[in-house]
């Protein structure tokens, strides 16, 4: 249940023009439910996967 209203709530934010969404899993893939998004592992720093998804999203349309 906690799944299917991530989805759907992520859904319906990606899905207005106004918002860019992106998330960062710390140790959990979050591809399946995030359009743009990173992963790293856990004490890996966040830094590198933050600037990659910040080029990412400023070029998804």
């Amino acid at each position: 249940m906690l799944e299917r209203d991530l989805r759907s709530v992520v859904h319906e934010l990606e899905a207005t023009p106004a918002i860019r969404l992106g998330a960062i899993g710390a140790g959990f893939d979050v591809a399946r439910y995030y359009d743009c998004s990173r992963s790293v592992e856990y004490g890996e720093p966040v830094t590198q996967a933050f600037t990659e998804l910040l080029d990412e999203m400023i070029g998804c349309a």
